[in-house]
C-alpha cells in the first residue's frame, strides 16, 4: 500500500502530520525513501517508520549528551 504525499501531510494512519517542506528536505538528503508514480510522490510505510524512528533516536542521543 503507498502513502501518498498529501495524506501524510494531512496525518494518516497514525502517522503524525508531516509537512511536505519537512518531506522534501528529508527525501533531498537522503533520509527517507520515497517514489515517484507519475506525478505523486509516494512512500511506504515501511520507508515511513525507518525515518520516525531514525528521528526519535538521533534526538534522545542529542539529549543524552547534554
Amino acid at each position: 500500500m503507498w502513502i501518498y504525499q498529501n495524506d501524510l501531510e494531512e496525518g494518516i494512519e497514525g502517522f503524525p502530520k508531516i509537512p511536505k517542506t519537512t518531506q522534501a528536505k528529508a527525501r533531498k538528503n537522503k533520509e527517507l525513501e520515497w517514489l515517484k508514480i507519475g506525478r505523486e510522490i509516494v512512500y511506504k510505510k515501511e520507508w515511513i517508520e525507518a525515518w520516525l524512528d531514525s528521528n526519535i533516536r538521533s534526538i534522545s542521543t542529542k539529549s543524552k549528551a547534554n
